[in-house]
Parts: C-alpha cells; structure tokens; sequence
C-alpha cells in the first residue's frame, strides 16, 4: 500500500520507469469508474494490514465492487468474517515436490470448473498471459480472468 522500500518510485520494473510514481491504493481507486469492477490482490498479512486496506476502501471508495484475492487462506477467512458479502477468490498453484496432498489440484480443467459451478462459484484464472494459457483457461470453463496482456485476451476470446 506504500509503494515498497522507496515509496512512490517503481525501480523494480526497468529503466523505461525509473522516477515514475506509484499510485496509493486510495489514488487507484480514486481514479476507478463507477460500475467498474477491480481485483485486488492482498499480498500483506495479518489483522492489521487488512483492516487497513478495508479502511482506505470505505474512505476512498466505499461503492466499489471489488473482488478481493489472495493466495493467503488467514486473511481471506478474516475478510469473510469481516464481510460476508464480500466477493474473494483463492489463489491456488501448481504443487511443489515437497507438496504430497493428492487433494490439491494443479490447474483449472473442465471438471474441476464444473463442480465450482455446480457450487454456484465462479472460476478465475491467474496469470493468464499467453494465447495458449487463455485458451485453455477457456476451454476449461473459467468465467474470468488475470492477464498482464488484456488486447491478447480480448482476441483470443472472440
């Protein structure tokens, strides 16, 4: 929410934006339009970085529709008990080695899709950032997506 070590510079993504500034989450939402929906990924942790974030939202922003998203189970379950109605999704990943659970499942496919819709849940794909990723997100049935290349989505989903 502050922008990192160096607040308001973005050093991490190249030369091309050495200096530039690095919009607060208030300035984002600030600059959303109304009836856009957002994605807003929690990457903190704990009680306190998320009632931060709900804070800036209601003073920034309190009629956005957001869907909060987070790889973090803790934050995600705070969040529900927090607001009931809020609309979140959990980042799964593929597994690592180390990982032997047989119930954690690599990858959207078109069964897993058509039990979460059977759960009347809908299925966002991650990090969907090539033609071959969007197609097969869609082709497995997920209802939206994440991309870094939102013309390439737009092309490949026609």
């Amino acid at each position: 929410m502050d922008g990192g070590r160096d607040p308001g510079r973005c050093r991490w993504f190249g030369a091309d934006f050495r200096g530039a500034d690095v919009p607060r989450l208030a300035d984002v939402l600030g600059m959303s339009r109304r009836g856009l929906e957002l994605e807003l990924e929690l990457k903190g942790r704990g009680a306190t970085f998320l009632d931060r974030v709900l804070e800036v939202i209601d003073q920034s922003a309190p009629e956005a529709t957001i869907e909060f998203t987070s790889a973090n189970v803790w934050l995600l379950s705070r969040l529900r008990r927090l607001d009931p109605k809020a609309k979140i999704g959990l980042f799964t990943q593929r597994p690592q080695p180390w990982m032997t659970t047989a119930s954690f499942e690599p990858a959207i496919t078109a069964p897993i899709a058509g039990r979460l819709h059977e759960l009347r849940l809908e299925v966002h794909a991650n990090d969907v950032d090539d033609a071959k990723a969007i197609a097969r997100a869609a082709n497995a049935g997920a209802d939206r997506l994440s991309t870094m290349d939102i013309e390439l989505a737009r092309i490949t989903r026609k």
